[in-house]
């Protein structure tokens, strides 16, 4: 029981699992990347400040109605991005799903990142 809550999700060459707060310098690295802001949020992309990622990451729960997860490399245990599934409809089956990749994980790096193309942005 204790790997399961550690690591939720097992994939060849990455888990999800919670992020603890070793991982907060690293989590406000990838949120605060441009491609982040301008990819994943649907409002004006403010950068956000030091303290709102803390607030943010600190208030992350698994009480509630949305889930949070740490992407990890297996081979180094480094943080490379984060999943999140919210909006979930247990009636109909259906979520809305967040991803974000660091940018040097965004391009195929170690297989890890499959179809990639590095000239997207």
């Amino acid at each position: 029981m204790e790997h399961y809550l550690k690591t939720f999700l097992t994939g060849q060459s990455i888990t999800l699992q919670q992020m603890t707060t070793a991982d907060l310098e690293a989590f406000i690295a990838i949120e605060s990347e441009i491609t982040s802001l301008l990819l994943a949020n649907d409002e004006i992309p403010f950068p956000q400040t030091v303290e709102d990622h803390t607030a943010f990451f600190n208030s992350i729960s698994g009480k509630k109605e949305e889930y949070f997860f740490g992407i990890y490399e297996k081979a180094s245990q480094q943080l490379i991005g984060s999943c999140g599934v919210y909006a979930v409809n247990w009636q109909n089956s259906t979520c809305s799903v967040g991803i974000s990749i660091g940018k040097e994980w965004q391009v195929a790096r170690q297989g890890l990142w499959h179809g990639c193309n590095e000239n997207a942005y």
